[in-house]
């Protein structure tokens, strides 16, 4: 990577805080998450809000340093992405309170979310199934499906545990996640793919 001014930040010193990491990242790239932003006609009052949320998410990832992506373009896409899904979160929530608004739910945050026993029961029901089905994946799929969704784990991280490819990982959860949709939709009768 070339570098144009001080705030570039050097992806390959291994001697960075990550705070010290995070304030680079924010020095180089805030102006054009703004940008990203304004162009994207976001209203101007949430650009502020948008932005520092954008931050704040990287903030928050316990694997940020490996995460973003030494290429400028790269990283900045992925930034980009972060505001476009922070902007796409905000919007649904918007719709979401119309909504109840509309139907004069609003007033009330326990009849917003007020939950029938049968919902409850339904619920109950797909997770014992759920927690059958994970058991049952095959093993690799399992293994990768579990440390990807409950231990959070990067999916290179998840690779070299297991001693295969990233993008074996990829197909494996990707298989996992594909055999469990099959069996809420199915019941347990659905045809396992190996």
């Amino acid at each position: 990577m070339s570098v144009k001014n001080d705030n570039i930040i050097d992806f390959n010193s291994r001697f960075l805080s990550k705070k010290e990491f995070l304030r680079r990242l924010y020095d180089q790239y805030e102006t054009s998450v703004r940008r990203f932003l304004y162009a994207r006609s976001v209203n101007f009052d949430e650009v502020d809000d948008i932005t520092q949320d954008v931050f704040v998410r990287l903030a928050r990832m316990p694997d940020l340093m490996e995460k973003i992506d030494p290429d400028e373009d790269r990283c900045r896409s992925y930034l980009f992405s972060i505001a476009h899904n922070i902007v796409v979160d905000r919007e649904r929530h918007k719709a979401i309170k119309r909504r109840h608004k509309e139907s004069g739910k609003l007033g009330n945050p326990a009849d917003v979310y007020e939950i029938s026993p049968e919902i409850v029961i339904s619920s109950q029901q797909d997770l014992k199934l759920l927690e059958k089905a994970v058991v049952e994946l095959p093993e690799k799929w399992r293994t990768a499906f579990l440390l990807s969704r409950f231990k959070y784990l990067p999916q290179k991280e998840i690779a070299k545990k297991m001693s295969v490819t990233t993008r074996a990982v990829e197909k494996y959860i990707s298989a996992a996640i594909k055999q469990l949709r099959k069996c809420l939709e199915y019941g347990a009768g659905a045809n396992r793919e190996q």
